[in-house]
């Protein structure tokens, strides 16, 4: 058994590019048929799909991954954990198939132009306030928010948080918040409306759950 083991994964580190490369020709050529089959495994097995958490990064309640994390969650952090360590060889890839491909390339700019523009007609007094703030900090009006510490968690801070509104009088009421704080309330507490945001509450609702 050992052998064999050691066999497969000599032969793996051999042949890696051709074995993928085979991979995806045959993903490509039986997708609906493959998609078919886990569909009949996860049925056929309810017991074995992953339990309903709630997610501790996103705090959603989702399909439970690992380290009591959502599959989206734990891809994300290792995917940047993965950019971190080969970086330079993603960028000179990516950079490799941008000169390849000029329409593609082309073709991503304006799709990404647009994709700004439809977030910014979707909430415009937000990217307004956002807008001013960031002019602020350029012109060093405001310190940025990395130079505090996060008001709920007290992590390192990566952005200001319009706490009690986008409109006018309110553009400059700011609190320092880390960007998973600052998801969380975005998501739990201002689907409906918002308003003046508590973060101590904040905090105890998360105390509760745990």
């Amino acid at each position: 058994m050992h052998n064999t083991q050691s066999y497969n994964q000599e032969y793996y580190k051999k042949n890696r590019a051709l074995i993928i490369k085979n991979s995806k020709i045959y993903y490509l050529n039986n997708k609906e048929k493959i998609k078919l089959t886990a569909k009949h495994y996860r049925i056929s097995h309810p017991n074995r799909t992953r339990p309903i958490k709630e997610c501790i990064n996103c705090h959603l309640l989702k399909e439970h991954m690992a380290h009591g994390k959502c599959k989206a969650c734990y891809n994300k952090e290792y995917d940047s954990i993965y950019y971190i360590k080969n970086r330079e060889r993603i960028i000179k890839r990516t950079l490799e198939y941008a000169n390849k491909n000029p329409i593609q390339k082309e073709k991503h700019k304006i799709s990404s132009r647009l994709r700004q523009r439809k977030n910014r007609d979707k909430n415009r007094m937000g990217a307004r306030a956002r807008a001013v703030i960031n002019g602020h900090v350029k012109r060093g009006n405001i310190l940025p928010p990395r130079l505090f510490n996060c008001k709920s968690c007290g992590n390192k801070a990566e952005q200001y948080h319009h706490h009690k509104g986008y409109n006018k009088e309110y553009q400059k009421t700011v609190v320092p918040l880390c960007r998973k704080c600052h998801g969380f309330i975005h998501r739990k507490y201002l689907k409906k409306s918002r308003g003046d945001i508590n973060l101590a509450d904040k905090n105890k609702s998360k105390k509760k759950k745990k």
